[in-house]
């Protein structure tokens, strides 16, 4: 059981917006989009739950626009050099597929089974991180 399970709602929304924060301050210096969204804004000083009210809201046209203007992605991306992996051919429900890919003379091999409820993946290197955002920084640390 973790602290948060029994804390009391003030500490949870402490705990939630200093979560938010980090976030902001990992993901802001590598994303055009949200930099232009939150410039001007308080967004580092959030001091409780309500407050969020005063970040503006992304709907989806947004997104689809920025994609039409910045191909093919859009400028909403944190982890640049990321890995896409494209298969040859479409993927079927209850298989299990292995991945293997070198970055920068470094193995890293994972698997997943396609279901029609999501899949689930499994990490086969001997240096397993406990998340994706692990796995992104382990593959790419700067």
């Amino acid at each position: 059981m973790t602290y948060l399970e029994t804390a009391s709602r003030p500490l949870i929304e402490a705990h939630q917006l200093a979560r938010l924060r980090q976030g902001l301050v990992h993901m802001l210096p590598t994303n055009p989009f949200y930099q232009q969204k939150l410039a001007g804004t308080e967004h580092l000083s959030l001091k409780k739950g309500a407050d969020l009210a005063l970040l503006p809201f992304t709907a989806k046209q947004e997104l689809v626009t920025d994609q039409e203007i910045h191909p093919l992605f859009g400028s909403n991306l944190t982890y640049r050099g990321g890995v896409i992996v494209v298969p040859r051919q479409p993927l079927q429900n209850g298989v299990r597929y292995v991945v293997a890919v070198t970055v920068n003379g470094v193995p890293y091999t994972w698997s997943f089974t396609v279901g029609t409820t999501g899949g689930s993946a499994t990490y086969l290197s001997d240096r397993t991180p406990t998340s994706a955002e692990g796995l992104i920084r382990e593959l790419y640390p700067n």
